[in-house]
């Protein structure tokens, strides 16, 4: 079984992407508001006293009808309004 990151970890990496694919046409193109949805498999790991919250991409690239769906998350990225 592959060992799970912590959500933190895939949320910096999805919006470390996003920024780079930007680079591409600077000037070209103006992204004031990202929104990404992914599937999405969670847990919970205690470490110590605390409970650390994993999630990462599904482990599994085809499903059976025993597996459970995963979960989907929605990340949304905002410049937020200029004046």
């Amino acid at each position: 079984m592959s060992r799970r990151r912590p959500l933190g970890e895939l949320l910096g990496e999805v919006a470390a992407g996003a920024m780079d694919a930007l680079t591409i046409a600077p000037n070209l193109l103006r992204i004031d508001r990202l929104v990404v949805t992914l599937p999405i498999e969670m847990q919970l790991h205690r470490v110590d006293r605390e409970v650390q919250v994993l999630g990462d991409l599904p482990r599994l690239l085809t499903r059976t009808a025993f597996d459970l769906e995963p979960s989907r998350i929605e990340v949304t990225w905002d410049a937020g309004t200029r004046s």
